[in-house]
């Protein structure tokens, strides 16, 4: 139970509340009046009894001291990882670090809202709202503070950004294959035939293109941590596999009659993890693996530029993948399907995503690719730059 005690000190009066936690460490407030200090006592014998009582003390933690502590022992993926431990620096710290946990009050968690929406899209404000009240989620698990200020219902996200997707059209994909040097057209290929990663598309053996079965089997990507590459399963932790078109075959041959596969190891798991070796189908010059920090700069967004497309995100080699799920689902591709040959876990995904691109048509994906890339492709193209032909 707590008790109040009064005090007297240089004619002022003030009454103490002690009281012992479930700990058994005796603690102690000072309040002006006794009015107070009653209300504190009850409080403080209710949380008790309850099962509730927290450690105020426990909240004096700054943001960024708890943040470190909670990224510390995340158990993502390296990549996810790396994005969450560069938002929090970047957008959460600045504004909030400094702040004690206690004193993370929803309106300033509005304010920090108001504050990025004024320099980022909504969809990436959401997503710093989510990580920032996943680590002050973490913080009511841990008993620092009693409540999550992020779940307020005052504190309100920006609207999504409602703006239905816009794949590319086949007239901009044949425009950017005439811009792309000859080495990394086939990157534009397999976003668009097969709807791979741009990591997926690096890391693409031989040996993962069957070319009798007609399948691709996307085994791993390649990661990039701390300016050093490695092997990865796929996002997901999944490995999968793609029908693989007539047309697209075709180009990935003609690609290795060009450029040969190199054989290439690097660390799979991590960058410390034991070597895995295989050929990649896609080489820098000098034999090595694409890395992304190289190529989206010096190679795609000069050929969009040279091609008059924005170098936008929405044009970078993941509106492949967009591309080639409309394609799909146009032609009558099962959401269920898709999912699976895109490495989503989700078929509700696909739906939300591209359900406005879904009149239900009925090929099937392979001759949905063949039928564009026949448009696309001249007889006998390899090393030469495409000719593009499209009614």
């Amino acid at each position: 139970m707590a008790s109040i005690q009064k005090r007297v000190s240089d004619g002022r009066t003030a009454y103490r509340v002690r009281w012992r936690d479930p700990t058994g460490r005796q603690v102690s407030r000072q309040f002006p009046t006794l009015a107070l200090a009653r209300a504190h006592q009850s409080t403080i014998e209710a949380d008790l009894l309850r099962g509730t009582y927290l450690d105020l003390s426990r909240g004096q933690m700054t943001l960024a001291e708890y943040a470190e502590e909670w990224l510390a022992v995340q158990t993502c993926g390296a990549t996810t990882l790396e994005r969450r431990v560069r938002n929090v620096r970047l957008h959460v710290l600045p504004m909030l670090g400094h702040h004690r946990l206690a004193n993370i009050r929803p309106t300033l968690v509005q304010a920090w809202i108001r504050g990025r929406s004024e320099h980022l899209s909504p969809r990436t404000v959401r997503e710093l709202m989510r990580l920032l009240s996943s680590i002050l989620g973490a913080a009511v698990d841990d008993e620092r503070i009693a409540k999550n200020p992020c779940k307020s219902a005052s504190v309100r996200a920006p609207k999504p950004d409602d703006t239905p997707l816009v794949p590319w059209t086949p007239e901009q994909i044949g425009a950017l294959r005439l811009e792309l040097r000859d080495r990394y057209r086939l990157i534009l290929t397999l976003a668009t035939g097969l709807g791979l990663r741009q990591g997926e598309i690096f890391a693409l053996g031989v040996e993962d293109v069957d070319f009798l079965r007609r399948v691709v089997t996307v085994r791993r990507q390649v990661i990039i941590l701390h300016s050093r590459m490695y092997f990865s399963l796929p996002k997901g932790r999944k490995v999968r596999t793609v029908p693989l078109p007539e047309s697209v075959a075709n180009e990935i041959a003609a690609h290795l009659q060009a450029f040969p596969a190199k054989q290439v190891s690097l660390p799979m798991g991590g960058p410390e993890a034991p070597l895995e070796t295989t050929h990649l189908i896609l080489t820098s010059p000098t034999g090595k693996a694409l890395n992304r920090n190289y190529v989206n700069p010096t190679v795609w967004k000069p050929a969009l530029q040279r091609a008059g497309l924005p170098t936008t995100r929405d044009f970078m080699t993941h509106g492949g993948r967009h591309f080639y799920a409309s394609l799909q689902l146009e032609n009558g591709i099962s959401p269920r399907a898709l999912a699976d040959y895109m490495g989503h876990k989700d078929p509700a995904f696909m739906m939300r995503v591209y359900t406005h691109l879904m009149p239900g048509a009925g090929a099937k994906a392979q001759a949905a690719v063949d039928g564009l890339f026949a448009k696309l492709i001249s007889p006998g193209e390899g090393r030469g730059p495409a000719k593009v032909g499209i009614s």
